[in-house]
This record gives structure tokens, C-alpha cells and sequence, in this order.
């Protein structure tokens, strides 16, 4: 088949690859690299001082949060929208003509002007599918969406939605590049959480849970809700529960591949959760709450325990995260690393990818010639 012309769409909040957090920034990078060395000629749009063995375009030269850490104002609507990744994607649909597809990964920015498109446009969005409050919006959009393609990361994340926005194609999990996770059979005496510190994450519960059973926790991300870090912080004592702030992805493969499990009580329909992976790739074990995409990464028993979120009272279940805590030396570190190679690397994900480009460039071909 004949090589494709690709524009790859990103967030411009940290560059691609991001150097700390930023999963979607992980995926894209993972994703226009793959598609790059199968030999298909990739655009990427994304900040300035992104990394690529794409063609780079970039609407700023810099990415958002770099600029903010950094003090600059940066262009805000009335209701404290950013105006930057419409511009990007403005960028990338006036050269629409250089491309047989476009893939956005912001969802709801692209479907806007994807009506104005002259190519087919996939949209792969990272957070959950819109709910209530925005279904009218989005329904006048769907009509007019004809040759627009929403590509799942889970199977959760159209579950939950609250209605079809536009054609729903097969979900197709993220990848990871397993290699760059060292597996380790022997991990040290601790178990670790890494995310944003905020209510959806659980760092809360994980640190309860911890403290119950007396053991040894690592906490690695940035502060998302200062009110909420004041509650976890009663817990960290500096010896058995530590906080070490935000990580570069070599500290974070440390943590992971030392770590007895990775606590992930999410309290949200988190549509996929690549830092589950990522655990699982190094040997690393998950306990999790069953909430979003975790039954579909997990396997329960296997790869780590998926727990209710909530207990027989109706309220958060602090006694199973302990319970699982109890048990985790069942699991067998190799099994964890065996499902990650078998069902979230970047191959298999960017395979998928491609075999969805193919298939909606005839469907927008074929519709043309109608």
C-alpha cells in the first residue's frame, strides 16, 4: 500500500516528548515516531522545542507551561479558555491539502472546523468523551462531522459518554515503548503513586491505605489542588511516606521498577491511564480502583488487583486497597511485563492506527465519487 501524508496534531501544554509528566505527549511521540520509520511521511504539529524525526510545525515556539513557570501572560478568552490549540489546529487545516488524513489528539477543539475539512479527520481524544451540559453543543456538530472519526483509547470512554458525536471507530489502546522500561524481578521495600496530586487521582487514599498497614510510600507528581495536598500532607513524614515532587522519565522508571506496586485509586472515568502500563512493563503490579478504563488495562489476580471503589457502607473502600496491599507478593512480576508486550506497545497500537487511516481514506474516496 502506498506510503500516507500524515498530520499529526498535539497539545502544546509541554513538548513532545514531554520531559516530566504528560501522557498524550508520551502517545504522540510514540506514535509519529512509529509512523515515521514504516516510512510514511508525518507532519507534527506541536510546540517549538519539540523532538522529532517528523517535520515539525509549530504555531508557538514555546509550550504553554513553559511559558507560565517562566512568568509570561499568556492569551486567555473571557471564560479562561487558552486560544493556543485553536491556533494550532488552524495552522495545521490550512495546509490540509498536503495530507491524505489529519489525526488530532484534542478532541474538542477539532471538531469545530472539521466541517470545513477537504480530508478525513481522526480524532483520538485523551480525557473522558463529553456529558451532560455539552450535548447540545456537540450534537449540532455531529450532523455536520461527515468524514470525522473518533477513535476510543478504551472501551469505558464510549460507555460513558452520553451520546455518539460523530463515527465511532474500534478503540485502540495507547502504546508504550516497553524497551524503555527496565523490567526488575527483585523490587525494594516500598509501593509508590505517580500523578497529579488532586481528588479524580486518589493520592489521598493511597496514603490512608499505606498508613493502615504501616508500609513505605512514594509519592511523585505536581501539586493539581493545593487544598487537597494540605489533606495528604498530614500523612508524609519524610521516612515512610515521602513526597519527591514531579519526575524526569528516568527517575520515574526508577520509582516504578523498584516499587512493589503502583497504588491507582482513581476516582473518575479515567479513559485510559498509560502510567498502568508503564508500571506493568517494568514488573510492577497494579492496585487500582475499578473506575474508567482499569478493568480493560488490569488484569485482576494477574497483573495486579482491581478493588470496588466503594465498600458494603457506600463509602470509599480504604479496606480493600489494604487488603490488596496485603497480597500484592502473589503476583507474578513476570506475568505483568508478559501482558504489556502482548497487548500495549507502540507497534500494535500504531498497526491499528494505520489500518484505520487506510480504511477511512477509501470511505472519504469512496463517499466523493457518490
Amino acid at each position: 500500500m502506498k506510503k500516507l501524508k500524515i498530520a499529526v496534531i498535539a497539545p502544546l501544554w509541554v513538548p513532545v516528548p514531554p520531559e516530566s509528566f504528560g501522557g498524550t505527549e508520551i502517545v504522540v511521540s510514540n506514535l509519529v515516531e512509529e509512523l515515521v520509520k514504516k516510512g510514511h511521511k508525518v507532519t507534527l504539529f506541536a510546540s517549538g522545542e519539540s523532538k522529532t524525526s517528523a517535520k515539525l510545525k509549530s504555531f508557538i515556539d514555546v509550550s504553554i507551561c513553559a511559558q507560565r513557570n517562566k512568568g509570561k501572560k499568556l492569551l486567555f478568552d473571557p471564560r479562561g479558555k487558552l486560544y493556543y490549540d485553536l491556533g494550532n489546529h488552524l495552522k495545521a487545516f490550512t495546509e490540509q491539502e498536503k495530507f491524505d488524513v489529519i489525526h488530532s489528539h484534542l478532541g474538542k477543539v477539532a471538531i469545530f472546523f472539521s466541517s470545513l475539512l477537504k480530508v478525513p479527520l481522526v480524532v483520538t481524544q485523551h480525557i473522558p468523551f463529553p456529558g451532560k451540559g455539552r450535548q447540545d453543543l456537540f450534537k449540532c456538530f455531529r450532523d455536520y462531522n461527515k468524514h470525522t472519526y473518533f477513535i476510543p483509547i478504551s472501551c469505558n470512554q464510549v460507555n460513558v459518554a452520553e451520546y455518539k458525536i460523530a463515527k465511532i471507530q474500534p478503540r485502540i489502546f495507547n502504546g508504550i515503548n516497553v524497551n524503555r522500561h527496565k523490567f526488575n524481578l527483585s523490587p525494594k521495600d516500598y509501593f509508590v503513586f505517580l500523578g497529579r496530586i488532586m481528588p479524580e487521582k486518589g493520592t489521598l487514599e493511597a496514603v490512608k491505605a499505606i498508613s493502615k498497614v504501616k508500609g513505605k510510600l512514594k509519592i511523585a507528581g505536581s501539586v493539581g489542588n493545593k487544598k487537597y495536598f494540605e489533606r495528604v500532607k498530614k500523612y508524609i513524614d519524610g521516612k515512610n511516606i515521602k513526597y519527591i515532587k514531579e519526575v524526569k522519565f528516568r527517575e520515574k522508571n526508577i520509582l516504578l521498577k523498584n516499587a512493589k506496586a503502583l497504588l491507582f485509586p482513581i476516582d473518575w472515568e479515567e479513559p485510559f491511564g498509560l502510567v498502568m502500563t508503564e508500571a506493568m512493563a517494568c514488573g510492577t503490579p497494579v492496585i487500582a480502583f475499578k473506575r474508567g478504563s482499569v478493568s480493560e488495562v488490569v488484569k485482576h489476580g494477574k497483573t495486579g488487583f482491581i478493588v470496588p471503589p466503594l465498600n458494603k457502607k457506600g463509602k470509599t473502600n480504604i479496606e480493600g486497597l489494604v487488603e490488596a496491599i496485603k497480597k500484592i507478593d502473589q503476583i507474578d512480576r513476570k506475568e505483568c511485563r508478559r501482558h504489556v508486550e502482548e497487548n500495549f506497545t507502540v507497534k500494535k497500537m500504531v498497526d491499528e492506527y494505520e489500518k484505520v487511516y487506510y480504511k477511512i481514506i477509501e470511505d472519504y474516496k469512496k463517499k466523493k465519487r457518490e
